[in-house]
């Protein structure tokens, strides 16, 4: 066992004393310094590490890889890029090149094989270069290299250049000095950062021995330390006066001394001496003169060009005489294009200038001296404050003629302040134009008397910013301000407008601009652009652009200012109708190379183009700033032209001047329902009218060459020459000719040549059969000679002479001639006259018509008008078309506003229908008067022995002399009576007749109030032995008895009989309301009645029929009849049994009459829905071997004139004989019925059955193509 250990005691403090406080200090002071060296050993060995390795790394074959990449395409200054090839040896000690090459934008200009470097690394520590020694095996220098023009300002160089030794052969070759030569080079150089700079150069000619350079200079620092010892000899000539642009082939001599006391400078190449500059200078006084003659040096040749073939300067200093320690100083240059003169004072001590020396520099041509369009006689005038390093000059620029951007003044000037300090520029200015044009987009936006004051600085590291700017044009405002951010990039906020759109454009209104931001986010990068521009109630005053645009377009821009030019990434032009987008470059001399994208909703118009339907498409914007030319670009798949259906039709416009000042040219190619068509033609936009010139055009039918010009739509003047076939715009014949009708002098500024045969125009129901019109002359009197035969509804023929004349805005056309109007001869009895002038037209007639006399005025404008007219026995066939007889009486009317009065007095003598023998003719007499909107007629007929008619009407109307209108009222209150006695014969058929005819005894007396639309009528109607006749169907009416009442709104059928002339009979009673659609219980009883009665068919039927009055007014026939018997023939009479052919007819004369004109009906016409039953088989077909009964069940409607037949006939019973045998038809057969041929479809079939054959027949398609089969 041991003992315990026994517990440990804990000490017990004591304060310490101040010894162990000082001891334990320096222990933690001692711990720290150790840790720390510990820090600084390991970092020390890790950079040693680093820096052996790093170094053993770069001399390894891969290291000289990395730094060779390092070097290559990098720029050295302005003369171009340094590449590098084959490094070899320790690149931080003694290193060699295979080849050094540098190239600028035509490629390698220096090349240097075989290079040698011993130089030292170290001292680039404190940024300066020392190499013992350089050498080169062969330097060749192959051309002139292309020199990039400064961007950086002049600042101390990156490095200090320190070369003990440098030596190298030298070719240069042909393109750099014109001759051949090999030069032995070698010196040495010493170029600090800042101050003096020397370098010793010596150079032996190895292919003209004896030929020799020697440089020796100290130059960059004081003046006072400049030293210069130059010679330079050719004995005959050689690659050093070829390297300066003399020949090659002459003597040269260069030598130049400079060494403290006196400059002595001379140049002479043969017996040409080009440089001379001699002079002394020192401490109190200086005087220093020149002459130099560009002329000799194709390398000079630039200057010579821009400053002159010669020029002289001279430069002095005075001696500080009243020991103020300034001393005089002065100069002067004058050359053909430059001169310079500055005189004042600097001080002796520091060099510099407090009181300022004042600057003179002129030049006669700007635009000679900078070698690109800027002005005329320019100057600056200012003072010079400050030394070489820190200065300001403060003065003004004056230029006459200046030209910027397509933008020419007639002079600029104003304030212009340079300061210099601490290598920073800083420019304001405050530059006034006076007498600018106004011309183009950019003279329209500065005006006359823009002006601009700004303030810009050009940092140390080169960047610019513009710091401040306010610019205002009579349309343009540029406020904005800019600065620099703690990163140190560059900033520019402020807002661009268009004030007023008009000064751009005649025609244009409105605003437009926005906020306009630049930034770079360090020096050297492109200026970051955007912009945000909106319109604000603006208007081109080009229709078409105004509707794609609206009032509030938008323009959003992105993109970057690089290199003085405009790099446009994204432009969006947001309008109302329409989009387009941009990208591409705006040059800094305000050439335009922009991509376009559009698209634009439709109908869409430029020029003579207008499209339905939305479109897009692409293009180009190019020209300048001044002058745009935008080219677009446009496919569609259809666009309607009136009855011109154009496909894939591809549209091409070009917005640009052309060498005749239109504004551009449009271009359209496509397929058309007519063929291919293609149009195209320069365009002149602005003011009323669009004009075209050089249009050529091939599209539906007609071809045209030539210009015109476009007055809402309507030509207004034209010079084209014209071919028209049948197309989209003629239905037949041919025209051709030349119209022209322009302004300007000359005998034959107008010429009409046109001729047309057998033409019609497309929807119209007129033909121009024949048609001559010649005429030469002037717009101001145009003679011409016309002969026209016209055939339609209202046919014409004249045959005359003619004058058109034009005075202002006042237009005349004289005829004189004779003709036929609905083969009633007309001739002139005076010249006819039409006359427009402003809104005013005047027309006069005076002509002797079908052996009477008609004259006639009519006088109008927008206020007013009078219409004048009076016939003597003239002919009605020439006036209404249905009518004849003669007429003689006076009409007048006039008013103005919406008012309108007058009145007819007119007789009728033997008035009858075109179509009734002379027998039914009556005579009669119509008076009128119209005023306060109601027209009084009072008619009267008469004929001894048939008829008595009389009738006085006050119609309501709506009457106005501007615009000249009158219309009937239908819903405004009417009165008046009728009153007829006699034969109704010739009143039927001078009002209502055609292919219906009415006769009898007729007595009707009646008052006439209400409306058109609901009329009251109170009064009797009987008819008498009467007959109706319709001949398109065959009804007849005979015997016809007709008792009837009106009672206000109700027409009372008191008996109603008729018979059909073969046994049918008709009959009914009952009421007839006369409001628009009011009941009515009249009803027709038909007892086997022939309904119909012609060279078809022969029906009878018997059944009740409704009259009913529609909402529309009209009568309409309603109700169910049976057939009693019906007879149709199916070899009608004339059929021989020949089979028809479908034929077309090709050129006919006048074309095809359309449809509607072929099938107008004259006379009243009623409605009909009937529904027409023969359940028991009595319609019979019977001819060409049939013999069949069938039973109908049918609908009719439509009009009598034009029914609509439905429904469908199937067989009750009945036989074919056919080839001598017969067939029996099956009773399930049908047929679909119509009152067209080609609509009624047949489903037929008939047997016959033999002992030993079975055959059928069917029968089927439709009427007009029916499809027999046997089997």
């Amino acid at each position: 066992m041991t003992d315990a250990t026994p517990p440990e005691e804990k000490p017990t403090e004591a304060p310490d004393t101040p010894v162990e406080k000082a001891k334990r200090k320096r222990t933690r002071l001692q711990a720290l310094a150790f840790f720390g060296g510990m820090a600084l050993a390991i970092i020390a060995a890790l950079l040693i590490v680093a820096l052996v390795g790093g170094r053993m790394y770069l001399v390894s074959g891969p290291g000289r890889e990395l730094v060779t990449s390092f070097v290559a395409g990098k720029k050295i200054g302005r003369y171009g890029r340094i590449n590098v090839e084959g490094v070899k040896g320790d690149l931080f000690d003694d290193f060699t090149i295979d080849r050094v090459t540098v190239t600028d934008a035509r490629g390698v200009w220096l090349e240097a094989r075989a290079v040698h470097v011993d130089w030292d690394w170290l001292p680039l520590i404190t940024r300066r270069f020392h190499a013992t020694e350089i050498e080169a095996d062969v330097i060749r220098v192959i051309r002139r290299p292309l020199v990039e023009p400064s961007t950086t300002p002049p600042g101390p160089q990156p490095l200090a250049i320190d070369i003990d030794r440098f030596a190298a052969n030298v070719e240069l070759l042909e393109g750099f000095s014109k001759e051949y030569g090999r030069w032995n080079l070698s010196g040495e150089a010493n170029i600090p950062r800042r101050g003096a700079k020397s370098a010793v150069v010596n150079a032996n000619s190895l292919s003209r021995p004896g030929d020799h350079l020697r440089i020796n200079a100290i130059f960059g620092g004081a003046l006072p330390e400049t030293r210069l010892d130059l010679r330079a000899v050719e004995a005959q000539g050689g690659p050093i006066a070829g390297a300066l642009g003399y020949s090659p082939d002459q003597p040269f001599l260069a030598r130049a001394v400079v060494n403290g006391e006196i400059v002595d400078a001379v140049v002479r190449t043969g017996d040409f001496v080009p440089l001379t500059i001699k002079g002394r200078y020192g401490k109190d006084n200086t005087r220093i003169s020149g002459y130099f003659d560009f002329s000799g040096s194709d390398l000079f040749a630039p200057v010579v060009e821009r400053i002159g073939r010669t020029a002289k300067f001279g430069f002095a200093t005075t001696p500080d005489t009243d020991g103020d320690g300034q001393q005089g100083v002065g100069w002067r240059l004058m050359a053909e294009n430059l001169t310079s003169d500055a005189s004042g004072q600097i001080s002796i001590k520091d060099r510099r200038s407090r009181d300022g020396i004042r600057l003179d520099i002129a030049t006669p041509s700007l635009t000679r001296l900078v070698g690109a369009p800027a002005a005329g006689p320019a100057s600056y005038v200012g003072l010079f404050k400050g030394d070489a390093t820190n200065w300001s000059l403060t003065g003004g620029v004056d230029l006459v003629g200046v030209q910027a951007s397509s933008y020419r003044v007639r002079r600029v000037r104003g304030p212009l302040n340079v300061q210099v300090r601490a290598g920073r520029m800083d420019l304001d200015g405050d530059i006034q134009a006076d007498g600018g044009s106004t011309a183009g987009i950019i003279g329209g936006l500065l005006g006359a008397a823009p002006r601009i004051r700004f303030e810009a600085a050009r940092q140390t590291d080169g960047a610019i910013l513009l710091e401040k700017i306010d610019a205002r044009g009579q349309a343009l405002q540029l406020t904005g301000s800019g600065g620099r951010n703690l990163a140190g990039g560059l900033g520019f906020r402020g807002e661009a407008r268009i004030t007023d759109a008009s000064r751009i454009h005649d025609g244009a209104r409105g605003a437009f601009g926005g906020p306009l931001s630049a930034s770079m986010a360090r020096t050297g990068a492109p200026w970051r652009l955007t912009f945000d521009g909106r319109g604000r109630g603006l208007a081109t005053g080009q229709g078409e652009l105004d509707r794609l645009l609206g009032a509030t377009p938008r323009l959003q821009l992105t993109g970057a200012l690089n290199g003085g030019r405009i790099e446009i990434e994204r432009a969006a032009l947001t309008g109302a109708q329409g989009s387009a987008g941009a990208r591409g470059l705006i040059e800094g001399d305000g050439r335009l190379r922009l991509a376009l994208n559009w698209n634009a909703r439709g109908p869409f118009g430029v020029g003579p183009v207008e499209i339905d339907g939305a479109m897009t498409g692409d293009g180009a914007l190019t020209g300048t700033l001044a002058q745009p030319r935008a080219d677009l670009r446009a496919a569609f798949g259809q666009v309607s032209a009136g009855a011109l259906k154009l496909t894939d039709a591809n549209l091409i416009l070009s917005f640009r001047k052309g060498a005749d000042a239109s504004d551009g040219r449009i271009a359209v190619t496509a397929g058309s329902n007519y063929g291919p068509a293609r149009a195209g033609g320069n365009f002149f936009l602005g003011g009323s009218r669009i004009r075209l010139s050089d249009v050529d055009l091939d599209a539906g039918g007609v071809t045209a060459q030539g210009a015109i010009a476009l007055s809402d739509r309507v030509p207004s003047s034209a010079d084209l020459t014209f071919t028209a076939r049948p197309g989209a715009f003629l239905a037949s014949g041919e025209a051709n000719g030349r119209v022209r009708l322009t302004e300007g002098g000359g005998a034959e500024t107008a010429i009409l040549d046109v001729s047309g045969r057998n033409v019609r125009f497309a929807g119209s129901p007129y033909v121009i059969r024949t048609l001559d019109l010649d005429g030469r002359g002037t717009l101001q009197r145009l003679p011409f000679t016309v002969k026209a035969d016209v055939g339609g509804p209202t046919p014409l023929s004249f045959d005359g002479t003619g004058v058109y004349a034009r005075e202002g805005q006042a237009q005349s056309v004289v005829l004189e001639g004779a003709g036929s109007v609905r083969e009633i001869d007309f001739t002139t009895r005076a010249p006819a006259v039409v006359a427009l002038s402003g809104d005013g037209r005047v027309a006069r007639v005076d002509l002797s018509v079908g052996g009477g006399v008609l004259t006639g005025e009519l006088r109008q404008d927008s206020r007013a008008a009078i219409i004048e007219a009076n016939l003597t026995s003239v002919e009605l066939g020439s006036i209404a078309p249905d009518v004849r007889g003669r007429v003689t009486g006076r009409l007048s009317l006039r008013g103005a506003g919406d008012d309108l009065s007058g009145s007819a007095n007119v007789s009728l003598e033997d008035l009858r229908s075109i179509d009734a023998p002379r027998g039914l003719s009556v005579d009669g007499t119509l008076n009128a008067i119209l005023v306060d909107n109601t027209l009084r007629l009072q008619a009267r007929a008469t004929d001894e022995n048939a008829v008595q008619a009389s009738a006085d009407l006050s119609l309501p109307v709506e009457a106005s002399a501007a615009p000249l209108r009158l219309a009937i009222a239908r819903t405004r209150p009417m009165e008046g009576s009728v009153d007829i006695r006699g034969q109704i014969q010739p009143i039927w058929d001078l009002l209502l007749g055609g292919d219906r005819s009415l006769s009898g005894q007729m007595t009707a007396n009646a008052t006439l109030g209400g409306t058109l639309a609901e009329p009251r009528i109170n009064g009797r109607l009987d008819l008498q032995q009467g007959a109706f006749r319709d001949n398109a169907v065959g009804l007849r009416l005979e015997g016809m008895t007709l008792n009837s009442r009106f009672d206000d709104t109700t027409a009372l059928i008191e008996t109603f009989s008729a018979n059909d002339g073969s046994g049918g009979q008709v009959s009914g009673d009952g009421r007839i309301g006369l409001r628009e659609g009011s009941g009515s219980s009249f009803q027709l009883l038909l007892r086997r009645f022939r309904i119909i009665d012609n060279d078809i068919a022969e029906a009878r039927a018997s059944g009740p029929l409704s009259v009913i009055r529609g909402e529309d007014g009209n009568i309409r026939l309603a109700g169910e009849i049976a057939i009693d018997e019906a007879r149709i023939e199916a070899n009608p009479p004339g059929s021989n049994g020949i089979v028809r052919m479908d034929v077309v007819e090709i050129n006919r004369p006048g074309g095809d009459v359309p449809e509607e004109q072929q099938n107008r009906t004259r006379g009243p016409q009623i409605g009909m829905d009937i529904a027409i039953r023969s359940p028991g088989g009595d319609v019979r077909v019977i001819g060409r071997g049939l013999n069949v009964e069938m039973g109908v069940n049918a609908r009719v409607t439509g009009t009598i004139a034009r029914p609509i037949l439905t429904g469908t006939a199937r067989v009750v019973r009945g036989d074919y004989d056919f080839a001598g045998k017969r067939f029996v038809f099956d009773d399930t057969g049908s047929v679909t019925l119509s009152t067209r041929p080609d609509q009624i479809r047949l489903n037929l079939s008939a047997t016959r059955d033999d002992p030993a054959l079975t055959a059928t027949i069917r029968v089927t398609g439709t009427a007009a193509r029916p499809e027999i089969a046997l089997t």
